[in-house]
């Protein structure tokens, strides 16, 4: 009888193993920068790195990379976003957490505070309509892009002003429509993320992480983004880097903090 019991006993166990090892798998949707890609060297870097740790990792090309131009708006991005968690799901993953560079970050914030997600991983937070520097600096075109959807013409494309740090020189103009324009760029909009920022849950783990070699003005944004984030569960890091390399120094910090998850 007993050895009918252990028999029992470790088929049991035999059939609740899989549950165990699926509960401990982490899935990750990471998204390059502006004018970034897929497979730019810091996000593919990153990307490799915690793949080759446990960790599935989606990185789709997002409607901000250097071929799309804005293709898609904002809302249609949080679509794209959805899918890639869906893939993950569909991979074995049993939790999500939605991540991104720069303006990938921005758009990891937005996603998470309109979907479930089970963390949240900003590097090198980019892209901020609402502040006074953006709005200057864009004023005009989102001006213009608000008329033409008012005439009935925002599925109309037009040349628009853009700004990346990276580039020289920094300001160039991007060609969409001005609905797509509008919802990345517009103050008042979807974009903010300070807005973003306060309806993300109280209970949803957030690691950010900044360079020490960081633009002060992108520091700075990223401070006062973070700092209003309503998760109770954060946690900040510093690596040496600059604003592009952040994922690619980010490694080590991410896959403890990820494996964290799991407990």
């Amino acid at each position: 009888m007993s050895r009918i019991f252990s028999v029992l006993t470790a088929i049991s166990l035999l059939l609740t193993l899989p549950a165990v090892q699926a509960a401990e798998k982490i899935g990750l949707v990471l998204m390059h920068g502006k004018l970034g890609t897929p497979t730019s060297a810091s996000i593919h870097a990153l990307a490799s790195h915690l793949e080759g740790n446990g960790i599935l990792v989606e990185t789709p090309e997002m409607p901000w990379s250097k071929s799309r131009q804005f293709d898609r708006s904002n809302e249609e991005a949080m679509q794209e976003i959805d899918a890639a968690a869906k893939k993950l799901r569909a991979r074995g993953a049993t939790k999500v957490v939605i991540g991104g560079h720069s303006m990938g970050a921005a758009a990891a914030l937005i996603y998470s505070s309109r979907h479930p997600a089970d963390g949240l991983v900003l590097l090198a937070l980019g892209h901020s309509p609402q502040s006074k520097t953006s709005q200057k600096r864009f004023g005009a075109s989102v001006a213009r892009a608000r008329d033409m959807v008012a005439a009935g013409k925002g599925n109309d494309k037009d040349a628009f002003d853009d700004f990346d740090a990276s580039k020289t020189p920094p300001a160039f103009r991007v060609t969409t429509t001005a609905r797509n324009y509008l919802s990345y760029f517009d103050p008042d909009g979807i974009a903010n993320t300070l807005t973003a920022a306060g309806k993300i849950p109280a209970s949803l783990p957030v690691l950010w992480v900044e360079g020490a070699n960081e633009n002060p003005g992108l520091r700075s944004y990223g401070q006062t983004v973070y700092g209003a984030i309503g998760s109770s569960v954060t946690k900040h890091a510093v690596v040496k880097a600059g604003h592009l390399t952040v994922p690619r120094e980010s490694g080590d910090e991410m896959l403890a903090w990820l494996r964290g998850l799991k407990k």
